[in-house]
C-alpha cells in the first residue's frame, strides 16, 4: 500500500509554507470555502502527476511574488521510504527528484501511485464525448503505462493523414502515401481500440458493484465503450479491418479534410439501467457515479499492481443526499488504503470517523 507520510510545499498558490503529516488510513481535510482545501488537493496531485488537474500552466501555481513553487513529500511502500521533490519555475521546465536524483514523470506516478475524483469529474460524464475518451484514456494510462505510447503513436498517425488529406486540395497525392498513413492509423488505432475496450469492460464491472455499495439506486451501472475492436482474432485482423474501413471513408474525409472515423471519434456511454447519464441522471447521481468509477479504478490497480494507489477525493460529500452520504462514509471506512477527502464541515455525515482531521485555514493547515 503506498502512503504518502509527509507533505512539503512552499510558495505554492495560497499555501503558507509548511510540512503535512498524514494518517496511513483515511485523512479528512475541513474548512471553509476558499482556505485551501482543493489547493491541497492539487500539490498531492501534481507531486504524483508533475501537471495540474486545474491548469496546464505553471504561473497560477506559483504564489503571488514568488519566482517557483516547490511540492515534496514521503511515500511509504512496505519498509521503503521514497522521497520526491517537484519544483516548478513560473516559467521553463518543471523539475523532478527521486531521492536526490532527477526523475521522469513515469518513475514519479510509479512512486507516488494516485487517483483523483474532483467536481470537473461530473463534466466529463454530461459533457462531449472527446471529454470521455480523456477520462477512459487518463485511467488506462495510470493502469498500464505501456499505453501511453499507443496513444502517443495514434495522435501522431492522425496528425499525418490529416495534413496529408489537406494537402491533396493543392496538390496530386499518391495512392501509396494515402495507404501508408492508413496502414499506421489502423496499427494503433487497432490498439487503441483494445487497451480502451479491455480496460472499459473491466471498469464497467468494478464501478457497478462500487456503486451498489455506496448508494441505493435500484438500477445497475453499465458502461459501453462504442469502438469496440473490429471482427478479428488478432490484432492484424483488427488493423487490416479498421485500414479497408478508412479507405472506404477517404472519399469523404478528402472532401472535409479530416478524418471521420476512428478511435478519435468513440465514445465512452454511462447508464443507470436504461437512463443515459449524459442527459437523464441528477446531479446526485452522476455524483454517485463518478465517484464510483474513481474507487473502481483504485480496485482495478490494487487488483493488478499488487499495491494500493493513494485515492483523493475533492469536495466529496457536496451534492449528495444524507443517505449516500452515509453509504459513502461507511465505505470508505472499510475499503482500505490511504484517502485523503476534502469536505465542509456542514457536509460531514454523523457516521464518518476518519483516522486523521485535518483544518485548512487561510492557507495553513493544522
Amino acid at each position: 500500500m503506498a502512503t504518502l507520510t509527509r507533505l512539503d510545499v512552499d510558495t505554492f498558490r495560497n499555501l503558507a509554507p509548511q510540512t503535512v503529516e498524514f494518517a496511513a488510513g483515511v485523512n479528512l481535510v475541513v474548512g471553509a470555502n476558499g482556505q485551501g482545501k482543493t489547493n491541497l488537493i492539487e500539490a498531492i496531485y501534481l507531486l504524483a502527476y508533475q501537471t495540474s488537474f486545474r491548469t496546464a500552466a505553471a504561473e497560477p501555481l506559483v504564489a503571488a511574488g514568488g519566482d517557483k513553487a516547490t511540492v515534496g513529500g514521503e511515500v511509504a511502500e512496505g519498509a521503503a521510504r521514497l522521497r520526491l521533490r517537484l519544483t516548478l519555475p513560473r516559467r521553463g521546465h518543471r523539475h523532478l527528484d527521486l531521492d536526490g536524483t532527477g526523475a521522469t514523470a513515469a518513475e514519479g506516478l510509479a512512486a507516488c501511485p494516485v487517483i483523483l475524483f474532483a467536481p470537473t469529474d461530473l463534466g466529463a460524464i454530461r459533457g462531449a464525448a472527446g471529454e470521455r475518451r480523456a477520462l477512459l484514456d487518463r485511467a488506462v494510462a495510470v493502469h498500464d503505462p505501456a499505453a501511453v505510447a499507443v496513444m502517443r503513436r495514434y495522435r501522431h498517425a492522425l496528425r499525418q493523414r490529416n495534413q496529408l488529406l489537406r494537402s491533396a486540395a493543392e496538390r496530386a497525392v499518391e495512392e501509396a502515401e494515402h495507404l501508408t498513413w492508413e496502414h499506421e492509423l489502423a496499427v494503433a488505432g487497432a490498439a487503441l481500440r483494445r487497451a480502451r475496450h479491455g480496460y472499459a469492460t473491466a471498469w464497467g464491472s468494478a464501478a457497478a458493484a462500487i456503486l451498489a455499495r455506496i448508494s441505493s439506486f435500484p438500477a445497475p451501472l453499465s458502461i459501453q465503450y462504442t469502438g469496440t475492436p473490429a471482427e478479428g482474432p488478432t490484432g492484424e485482423d483488427q488493423a487490416a479491418s479498421l485500414a479497408a474501413a478508412l479507405a472506404r471513408r477517404r472519399p469523404q474525409d478528402l472532401r472535409h479534410g479530416t478524418t471521420s472515423i476512428g478511435p478519435h471519434r468513440d465514445d465512452l456511454l454511462l447508464a443507470l439501467g436504461d437512463l443515459d447519464c449524459r442527459r437523464y441522471a441528477s446531479q446526485g447521481q452522476v455524483r454517485a457515479v463518478a465517484i464510483a468509477l474513481r474507487i473502481a479504478q483504485v480496485v482495478l490497480f490494487r487488483d493488478a499492481h499488487t499495491t494500493t494507489p493513494i485515492l483523493l477525493l475533492d469536495d466529496l460529500f457536496a451534492e449528495l443526499d444524507r443517505e449516500r452520504r452515509r453509504y459513502l462514509a461507511t465505505f470508505l471506512a472499510g475499503a482500505g488504503g490511504q484517502v485523503v477527502v476534502t469536505a465542509v464541515d456542514g457536509e460531514l455525515p454523523e457516521s464518518f470517523h476518519p483516522d486523521a482531521r485535518l483544518r485548512v485555514s487561510r492557507g495553513r493547515v493544522q
